[in-house]
């Protein structure tokens, strides 16, 4: 047996057998074995499971699998569920969506004791097919508590953590390629923020109408997008034959659809979405994406999102690294779909920056640039859809001129974003329902090569 990953006491293991009796013809047997510690026993005792035999009593077998990680346990419930070993009713739930996170810790008690050995391999069976997922090995998620200002948000039956430092909270969802919150090909899919709150104030949340994961916009932020070349497409696109595959930092592998240019609204298929991780803190959350793409593209991304220990801040630290062969030139930034109190954009709204403004497209009349703010004459309408979008300049080369803050000014609440690094490119748009203040970062990264930044939010009420 070879030890192939290993994990706080877990084991993943590969066996090969040759087994020859009297009864039966020679056959060869390969597959899995996982031991992992028993939480109802005296320490250092184990159970292994394998495939092939199993050895297990089925109250062991589920009270050991209750320790992994929720991404397993919702596998293993759902998987359960499909196959009629339970049913939801036992479980006193009306929907899989609630029922997949409570389940190992009830359904056992209700439903599950002492079944049949079957059942114990076919646990065991959908335990080991769920570690090959994208999010294999990561740390178990959080439960929002309900005393939260975060506790109730649309769409909450999608794979999520909770983050507190004790004065912001906040809820992040985390990437999955079948039941993730957004599964579109525009955003980096790692960082979505559907909420957060500072002394009763939120700052984040879902700012259109109509949800769709597939949905280029129907995402939350602060989330960033990759852009590359000076028509701000994606690495290959322009390169790339209709059916072949392109790169999009943050996404994956995706394939080009036809020969016109790249559009950020389409939807291009997935091919590959590279080797994901995740892992979680009381108020940190660590993602990284490991890919390895066409024409010598290849790269391993680590975004940090962080609340600071004692302050209403909260950090996104980024680092690209290239494992490629082929240079990187790209930009990113941050979208950010500031949703403050879900106040509508109106003259009660007001964007400040450390630098006057220059714009260098038209500007929306019901907005206007006053030194070194944009505020708004009157409010933006959703019927008709109005909004105010432009590119702008004026600013320097300087860290300090990334700092705007976008503020309410009848409540004095508000947030301010800051970076590490200077920008290299503005754009603004806000709907009447969201504000969007738009900062690039250049990057040029060289095979073997990374570069870091750091991108801070501090969030302020009453002040």
């Amino acid at each position: 047996m070879r030890t192939i990953a290993r994990k706080n006491d877990i084991t993943l293991s590969l066996r090969l057998t040759n087994n020859i009796n009297s009864a039966h013809a020679p056959q060869l047997h390969f597959g899995l074995a996982i031991t992992l510690p028993l939480v109802s026993h005296p320490p250092h005792t184990y159970a292994n499971f394998g495939i092939g035999s199993f050895a297990c009593n089925a109250r062991r077998a589920i009270t050991s699998t209750y320790t992994l990680h929720r991404t397993y346990l919702s596998f293993v419930a759902r998987f359960m569920i499909s196959q009629g070993i339970i049913t939801l009713s036992q479980c006193g739930y009306s929907s899989i969506g609630v029922a997949s996170h409570n389940i190992m810790q009830l359904c056992w008690e209700k439903a599950c004791l002492l079944r049949p050995r079957s059942l114990c391999s076919r646990i065991v069976l959908a335990f080991i097919a769920g570690l090959f997922t994208s999010s294999a090995w990561a740390e178990a998620t959080i439960d929002t508590p309900s005393t939260s200002l975060c506790s109730k948000i649309p769409h909450p039956d999608h794979p999520k953590t909770f983050l507190t430092n004790g004065l912001v909270d906040a809820v992040v969802y985390l990437p999955d390629a079948e039941s993730g919150y957004y599964r579109a090909s525009r955003f980096d899919w790692a960082g979505q923020v559907p909420c957060l709150t500072y002394k009763g104030h939120h700052y984040f949340g879902e700012w259109f109408t109509k949800y769709d994961p597939l949905i280029h916009d129907a995402i939350t932020g602060p989330v960033e997008d990759w852009r590359t070349g000076a028509n701000e497409s994606a690495i290959g696109y322009d390169e790339a034959r209709p059916g072949d595959p392109f790169v999009k930092i943050g996404v994956g592998v995706l394939r080009k659809l036809t020969d016109d240019s790249y559009k950020f609204s389409t939807h291009y298929p997935l091919i590959d979405g590279g080797k994901r991780t995740v892992k979680i803190k009381r108020r940190q959350i660590v993602f990284t994406q490991e890919l390895h793409g066409p024409n010598g593209i290849a790269y391993l991304y680590t975004k940090t999102l962080e609340l600071d220990a004692h302050k209403p801040v909260m950090y996104l630290r980024h680092t690209l690294k290239n494992l490629g062969t082929a240079s990187l030139d790209t930009e990113v930034f941050a979208h950010n779909f500031y949703v403050i109190d879900e106040h509508r954009t109106d003259p009660d709204m007001v964007v400040r920056f450390p630098f006057e403004p220059k714009p260098v497209d038209s500007l929306n009349p019901k907005a206007a640039i006053v030194g070194k703010d944009l505020v708004y004459r009157e409010a933006l309408t959703t019927q008709p859809r109005e909004s105010v979008v432009l590119y702008m300049t004026g600013y320097s080369n300087k860290v300090s001129d990334f700092d705007i803050t976008v503020e309410n000014k009848v409540t004095n609440t508000g947030v301010e974003m800051s970076a590490d690094v200077p920008m290299s490119k503005l754009h603004f748009w806000s709907p009447a329902t969201t504000i969007c203040p738009e900062a690039y970062v250049h990057l040029t990264i060289a095979p073997g090569k990374s570069r870091s930044y750091v991108l801070t939010y501090r969030f302020f009420a009453g002040e």
